[in-house]
């Protein structure tokens, strides 16, 4: 899936990540996981990748988990922050961390992707 690096892409981005765990077998548990994993991760590419055109989102299924990789421009590695707790923002990748199987990221020539697997 492909969709320009902009907020209203991001509901659209979640719902397709979601769908495509429901058509795996997911778990109820699985599925909330994965709304609010994929949400953030797809946030932050639209965050980051400054207007750089488009997000392409890619899914490879297993009958166990699911692992979605979002491709977005900006070549920085995602970083957690520390020092916010009780301030808005910046949580996105301690939210990952917990409700992910795994996450990581690998460089691209033109930018970067952030994947993560949740398993039921």
């Amino acid at each position: 899936m492909v969709v320009p690096a902009a907020p209203r892409s991001i509901a659209r981005a979640r719902h397709w990540a979601v769908d495509r765990a429901r058509d795996a077998g997911a778990s109820p548990q699985a599925l909330a996981s994965m709304e609010l994993v994929a949400s953030e991760v797809v946030t932050n590419a639209v965050r980051h990748a400054r207007g750089t055109g488009e997000i392409t989102l890619r899914v490879r299924a297993s009958r166990r988990d699911l692992t979605v990789e979002v491709e977005d421009a900006d070549p920085l590695p995602p970083a957690p922050q520390s020092g916010r707790a009780g301030l808005p923002g910046g949580h996105g990748l301690h939210i990952v961390e917990a409700l992910a199987s795994a996450w990581g990221w690998q460089p691209r020539a033109a930018g970067k992707v952030v994947w993560f697997t949740i398993t039921w």
